[in-house]
């Protein structure tokens, strides 16, 4: 028996829809969470991130420190604030007026974007070092 090819088209975008690995849901499994990475900088060696999102109670908040690493030491600066997760994005709104998005990927690593989502030219992206399901 032959099977119709109108058929096996739908059935490929079945399967490769199924293999799409979905991105999880942040602090499913833990009230808190953090990220760790190294980007470039062009007036220094590199600086080191570490990110926190946490919730308590129905607040969510996120603390991130930035070390911008000189030879010598390192100069780190502190940004805190709310956050929000919609779309497979986490947006960041500093109490200062900082605003930084970031794109949670299916394996739990977060990648810099723009404010509308779309993927920065020279994106970095944390690693995450405790509480993230993956």
């Amino acid at each position: 028996m032959r099977t119709p090819t109108c058929i096996l088209p739908g059935l490929a975008i079945l399967v490769l829809a199924a293999c799409r690995v979905p991105a999880p849901e942040p602090l499913t499994a833990a009230e808190q969470m953090e990220w760790q990475g190294l980007q470039g900088c062009a007036d220094c060696e590199a600086i080191d991130t570490v990110l926190v999102l946490s919730r308590d109670g129905g607040q969510q908040r996120f603390e991130m420190v930035e070390t911008y690493l000189l030879q010598g030491g390192g100069e780190p600066f502190a940004d805190a604030g709310a956050w929000q997760y919609e779309d497979s994005l986490i947006r960041l709104q500093g109490d200062e007026g900082s605003m930084r998005t970031y794109a949670l990927l299916g394996d739990g690593r977060l990648q810099s974007r723009q404010a509308n989502g779309s993927r920065e030219r020279r994106a970095h992206e944390l690693q995450p070092v405790s509480g993230v399901p993956q």
